[in-house]
């Protein structure tokens, strides 16, 4: 089996699971990034959710479906087996989706329906075959919920359906992650922005800035995960990208049910530019609707400058409660008791995904994520992560083609 030096560029989500999934092999790991607290950006910000392909209705291959589902039920077994102890799962867990087809859907509820179902048996076979979800090894079919408003929707809800999917706290797998990684041995570098990588004769030199220093790593390996310059970074050793791509800049909204109040279900409305509630184990409330969250678009290289400030966590108080009010009021439509919801923060994060045009496009490549893993290089690996719920899966597959 093969062993040396890895350095993998970018600490989110996806990074931190080939670092810990290189450890775990032997590998003497760097892991750099350059924030001064790892895991901070989208992957902390968003609303963690673990696909199990259900909103992917509009990818009429359903490869993406496929792909999600087999991503979801290796998550917690691939990151379980890489750490020195399991993560808890029910802690992580939100209480279940309910996925609230809208009247305006881009796909007609009925479709919905049949898509549901063909996912279910799909996770049905990936469970009988050993597969598990966030700590769980049974769940149960979608089920059509029929009366909106006992369940706490508004007639502008066509087709509601019960589901046993979840999205995970960011807080919780950061926290268990990054134990992960001290328990491993990865040397962490902070506040250290990467500028480009050297191929030599049979190594690596990222060569990256901190505090006005320049800084260069040695590696046998190299894997780029970042989610800020990647493509540039790519770049610097001579890939270039073969399709075209997307950064989108989006806002969540974090606070909490008032007191005495009943926290609002957490849901997806689908499907098209709409939005989701999350309610964390904890009664934390994630909201996000995509017309008043939604503040960029761009298909540049790398992500615009203008920008930085919101990715930061550094926009003016005005600024996050006017998000949060537009975004309560807009939910608060279909699900009346998200207008109970008292708001702390309105937080972005970048998206990044393949594609030209926004997800208002039926052709959008936005609705179709399967297209997307490790890229191999002769030792220097670039991943496009897609989802959240990918990045384990990638950083298994990415740990076979290094170690052949």
């Amino acid at each position: 089996m093969r062993h040396g030096r890895a350095c993998v560029l970018g600490a989110g989500v996806q990074g931190t699971s080939a670092a810990l999934a290189l450890a775990h092999a032997g590998w003497s790991v760097t892991l750099i990034d350059r924030s001064d607290a790892l895991f901070r950006g989208a992957s902390l910000r968003g609303e963690g959710k673990l696909h199990l392909g259900y909103v992917y209705a509009n990818d009429p291959t359903r490869r993406t479906a496929v792909s999600m589902v087999d991503a979801a039920t290796s998550f917690a077994p691939l990151l379980d087996r890489w750490m020195s102890k399991p993560i808890d799962w029910e802690a992580a867990r939100s209480s279940c989706f309910n996925y609230a087809a809208l009247r305006d859907s881009m796909v007609a509820s009925e479709r919905l329906l049949e898509h549901y179902a063909w996912v279910d048996d799909l996770i049905a076979e990936r469970l009988d075959e050993g597969g598990s979800y966030a700590g769980r090894r049974s769940l149960q079919r979608v089920r059509v919920l029929d009366d909106h408003r006992l369940h706490g929707y508004t007639d502008l809800v066509e087709t509601l359906v019960g589901t046993d999917e979840v999205a995970l706290d960011p807080r919780v797998v950061r926290s268990a992650m990054l134990d992960g990684l001290q328990a491993g041995g990865v040397e962490l570098v902070r506040s250290t922005t990467v500028t480009g990588v050297d191929r030599r004769a049979d190594s690596f030199r990222v060569c990256g800035r901190r505090a006005e220093r320049d800084e260069c790593f040695e590696a046998d390996v190299v894997v780029n995960c970042l989610w800020d310059g990647r493509l540039e970074i790519d770049r610097s050793v001579g890939i270039e990208p073969t399709r075209p791509w997307t950064y989108r800049l989006k806002y969540g909204v974090h606070g909490r049910a008032k007191t005495g109040v009943t926290p609002p279900p957490t849901t997806t409305f689908v499907l098209g530019p709409f939005g989701d509630i999350v309610r964390r184990s904890d009664d934390q409330i994630y909201l996000s609707w995509y017309p008043d969250c939604l503040a960029g678009f761009s298909t540049d290289a790398t992500i615009p400058d203008d920008w930085r400030v919101s990715m930061g966590g550094d926009d003016p108080a005005d600024r996050q409660d006017d998000i949060a009010e537009r975004t309560i009021e807009a939910i608060g439509t279909l699900a009346p008791s998200v207008g109970d919801v008292e708001a702390s923060t309105a937080a972005a994060g970048v998206i990044v995904a393949w594609g030209e045009t926004d997800i208002d496009d039926h052709d959008s490549g936005l609705h179709r994520r399967s297209d997307i893993g490790v890229h191999a290089h002769d030792g220097y690996f670039s991943i496009d992560t897609g989802k959240l719920t990918s990045a384990p899966r990638h950083a298994a597959d990415l740990l076979e083609l290094v170690q052949r």
